[in-house]
């Protein structure tokens, strides 16, 4: 996505997911796809550039973009409808847990992702199964491969130990992260110890990641699923901030990038949500989207629903 146009988000209670505390009364500016400055708003009035467009966001609060860190919008079909709905409920960002060498080979050419679509922040090659990683060898082949396609982790799943450990070992020659649904009967320090960087679908006593699985289970619906997620977490007993921080500093952390996502500062991403309420108090207050921005990209109430009945006609038609 790209965008020409300056944004200023007036009067705004900044939220930090880093450690909870807020700032109101801010001034957010935005240009092209970047936060340029977040400073207290001005008694007497800041002057605002002609072009740039104001939202008043007095008694509303920012917080950086969710990222669902687990989910599937991207495969055979046109993704364009998942995506949108991610957009619309405030998903800026996600790591596509499934992929191919057509969408490897797509994305390097700069043809993979629709405009105005969510952040794509991390892709696997094919999943490793016994199709494509039956043996050792074969499997240290495929991660070869999906890396020199540019894949920014390997993926495995339904493989033996043997094959596992095999993968994990070119991988770790590679330098290239290793994770996904773990053999039953492998012993899990060992594999975390050799370097899985996540394992999906794990409960309680690990770090946590917020992910839908949207896309790999038909009856989750992208955009939506997320939310259900946080729900489910905040009846787990997590606390509101924490719902918050794994849906956006965590991921920024796990991603290694902290330094273009994850909080709402200058130089970083413009990828944000503004909201009605205050998401310290309740997990549920992340439903309640006022705004989304996606690379300096403002998308208001009427915006929202746009996408959401756009998806919805386009769907009925079929």
């Amino acid at each position: 996505m790209a965008s020409d146009t300056q944004l200023l988000i007036r009067g705004v209670t900044v939220v930090d997911p880093r450690d909870g505390s807020l700032q109101a009364g801010q001034d957010v500016r935005i240009a092209g796809e970047q936060v340029v400055s977040v400073e207290p708003t001005a008694s007497d009035g800041q002057s605002v550039p002609a072009a740039a467009r104001v939202v008043d966001a007095a008694g509303q609060y920012l917080v950086p973009g969710f990222n669902d860190m687990h989910a599937h919008p991207l495969g055979a079909g046109d993704p364009s409808g998942g995506l949108d709905l991610m957009l619309a409920h405030g998903v800026t960002g996600f790591r596509q847990m499934s992929g191919s060498d057509r969408l490897l080979k797509d994305r390097a050419a700069g043809t993979l992702m629709p405009a105005d679509a969510p952040r794509l922040l991390a892709m696997p090659g094919t999943v490793l199964t016994p199709f494509n990683a039956g043996s050792a060898a074969a499997a240290a082949a495929t991660v070869r491969a999906q890396r020199d396609l540019g894949a920014d982790f390997i993926k495995a799943a339904l493989v033996t130990s043997e094959v596992f450990y095999a993968a994990q070992q070119e991988c770790r020659r590679l330098g290239i992260p290793i994770l996904g649904h773990l053999p039953n009967g492998i012993d899990v320090a060992r594999a975390s110890g050799e370097g899985v960087r996540s394992v999906e679908h794990l409960g309680p006593g690990v770090s946590l990641l917020a992910g839908s699985d949207s896309g790999g289970g038909a009856w989750e619906v992208p955009g939506l699923a997320l939310h259900q997620e946080f729900d489910e977490l905040a009846r787990a007993g997590l606390a509101p901030l924490r719902v918050l921080q794994m849906t956006t500093w965590d991921a920024a952390e796990f991603l290694g990038a902290t330094d273009v996502m994850g909080s709402v500062a200058a130089g970083k991403h413009a990828d944000l949500v503004l909201l009605d309420a205050n998401p310290l108090e309740s997990a549920g207050h992340l439903h309640r989207i006022r705004g989304v921005v996606r690379g300096g990209r403002y998308l208001g109430p009427d915006g929202l629903d746009a996408l959401k009945e756009k998806v919805a006609a386009t769907r009925s038609a079929r």
